[in-house]
């Protein structure tokens, strides 16, 4: 009886790092993009925060970097977000 629960607290234990696995990587964090300005015309690498909008989907929430203005904050209106 021992070694079944043995086995079974290892089964749990391993699902649980499966599922943190699938979570931190598909989860919300930073997310790079390559687009199109909606407001320049120009191609530019951007870099978004996603948080969680409605169940089991991620949005974007706001613009860390873009290629565009080269390191600085971006002070544009943000159309790229939505």
């Amino acid at each position: 009886m021992y070694p079944a629960i043995v086995l079974a607290v290892i089964a749990v234990l391993l699902m649980g790092l499966a599922v943190s696995g699938v979570i931190w990587y598909w989860g919300p964090r930073f997310w790079n993009r390559f687009l199109l300005c909606p407001e320049k015309n120009l191609p530019a690498r951007v870099i978004f925060g996603r948080k969680e909008g409605s169940f089991g989907s991620l949005e974007a929430s706001d613009v860390k970097e873009c290629s565009l203005f080269a390191g600085g904050p971006v002070t544009c209106d943000k159309h790229c977000v939505s």
